[in-house]
C-alpha cells in the first residue's frame, strides 16, 4: 500500500510540474510573438518611409480682394464679412498635407493681393462702384472669368516652366467671379472643362479656384 501510495503521489507531482512547464512555455511564446510583431511593424514602417517621400508643391496665391475706397478702404473680404484668405490657405494646405500623410507638401511661395476684379471672358470687369450695386441689387452680370487673361497678367506660364511654381491657388469673393472648382492649362489639361493654352505653355499648371465665402471646396 505504501509504495502504492509514493506511486500516486510521483505521478500527481510530474503532473503539476509538466503543467508547470507548459504553462511557461506558454506565456515565453506570447512574449516573443508580440515582441517579433513590434519589430515587424517597426520594419515595414521604416520600408515604407524610405520608400514614400513626401513632394514639394510651391505655390503662388492670387487673391482678388480689392480694395473699396468708398467703404473706408476696406478689402472684398472684410467689407463682405467673410473669411480671411491667408486663413483659408493655410488650413486647407494643412488638410493637403494631413490626408496625404504628409506626401504632399505644399509650400506657399508668393502671395498676390489683387485690387482688381477678374475679367470675364465676354470682356466684361467689374469696377467697385459696379460690383457693389450688383451686391445691393441682386443683378449680376454672370459668366465665367478669363481665365487666358489671368495666366497672361500674372505670367504663370514663365513662373511654371522656370520651376518658380507648381500651382497657383486664387480666392475671390461668393458672387459672380466666374471660376471653376478647378482648372488645367497645358497640352495635357484635364478636368470637368479642360483650358487647353498649347501655345502658351509646354508645362501643365493646376489653378485652384476658392471662394472666401465658405470653408475651401473640395477640388477635383
Amino acid at each position: 500500500m505504501c509504495g502504492i501510495m509514493n506511486i500516486r503521489k510521483i505521478n500527481i507531482l510530474l503532473v503539476i510540474i509538466i503543467t508547470l512547464l507548459l504553462i511557461t512555455c506558454f506565456l515565453l511564446n506570447g512574449q516573443n510573438y508580440s515582441t517579433n510583431s513590434r519589430n515587424n511593424d517597426s520594419i515595414l514602417y521604416s520600408k515604407e518611409t524610405q520608400v514614400v517621400q513626401s513632394k514639394i508643391f510651391k505655390v503662388l496665391v492670387i487673391n482678388f480682394d480689392p480694395i473699396l475706397e468708398s467703404q473706408s478702404n476696406k478689402r472684398l473680404h472684410v467689407w463682405g464679412g467673410w473669411n480671411d484668405p491667408h486663413v483659408l490657405a493655410q488650413n486647407y494646405i494643412d488638410d493637403l498635407n494631413q490626408t496625404s500623410y504628409n506626401f504632399a507638401l505644399y509650400k506657399i511661395i508668393d502671395w498676390i493681393d489683387s485690387d482688381s476684379y477678374p475679367a470675364k471672358e465676354d470682356g466684361y470687369q467689374y469696377t467697385d462702384s459696379t460690383y457693389l450695386a450688383a451686391k445691393n441689387s441682386g443683378v449680376w452680370h454672370g459668366g465665367w472669368n478669363n481665365y487666358t487673361k489671368i495666366i497672361e497678367d500674372f505670367n504663370l506660364v514663365n513662373r511654371v516652366k522656370s520651376g518658380e511654381i507648381d500651382e497657383v491657388f486664387t480666392f475671390y469673393g461668393p458672387y459672380d467671379f466666374g471660376f471653376y472648382e478647378s482648372r488645367m492649362a497645358g497640352p495635357n489639361a484635364s478636368g470637368a472643362i479642360p483650358l487647353v493654352c498649347q501655345k502658351y505653355s509646354q508645362e501643365d499648371c493646376l489653378l485652384r479656384c476658392v471662394s472666401t465665402m465658405n470653408e475651401v471646396q473640395t477640388v477635383c
